[in-house]
């Protein structure tokens, strides 16, 4: 294949720009992030301590529901299938996504489909988003702060999308949201710049 606008086929485009391209990425890797670790601190507290809530939320709209407390007192609100059942067996609602194996699917664009419980799966999906950002972002990147120079040295990719826009994972640092919208905790504004740089978001 011939690439018109620069004159080059596919393989010169490689050797030219995306071969060279690999090495700057590999030296932002290295270099990281800087992170506020006592921004994260602050995060995980309010973030507990809203996980509590929104736990014991669910629990007493379930009760309100008469969904048996001896059931609910084994409840794992992580549990796939426990969702599930729950929503089907205790509070009389129908999922109607299943998954490729014919079970119920439980994902949260699956949830928000459901009728006739709609506080009760808020709360539920309100946990698992205060959950993630705990488990895949606010407490990992203080472990890896404490472990690495006080920096996040993210994966780097250049091939990770259809689009071809460069990725990022372990952690993925583009799926953090911005201040103000689902993140109540700021978990982006732990991410700053070191003297003489400015950060770009």
């Amino acid at each position: 294949p011939w690439i018109p606008s620069r004159g080059l086929n596919m393989f010169q485009y490689y050797e030219q720009f995306e071969l060279p391209f690999t090495e700057v990425l590999f030296r932002m890797g290295q270099r990281g992030c800087v992170v506020d670790a006592a921004h994260l601190k602050n995060a995980q507290q309010a973030a507990e301590e809203d996980l509590v809530e929104a736990e014991q939320h669910f629990i007493r709209l379930c009760k309100r529901a008469e969904v048996p407390t001896q059931y609910l007192a084994t409840f794992n609100m992580g549990s796939a299938p426990q969702v599930g059942e729950l929503i089907e067996k205790y509070l009389k609602a129908e999922i109607v996504d299943r998954t490729p194996t014919g079970k119920v699917s439980t994902d949260d664009e699956s949830l928000r489909k459901v009728k006739g419980c709609k506080k009760i799966i808020d709360r539920l999906l309100d946990w698992r988003r205060i959950k993630k950002l705990l488990i895949t972002y606010i407490v990992p990147s203080q472990e890896i702060h404490a472990q690495y120079d006080g920096r996040i040295h993210t994966n780097l990719k250049q091939i990770g999308t259809a689009t071809g826009r460069i990725s990022s994972s372990s952690p993925n640092l583009q799926d953090i949201a911005r201040s103000g919208t689902t993140d109540k905790y700021e978990v982006r504004k732990a991410f700053v710049a070191p003297p003489g740089v400015v950060v770009g978001d």
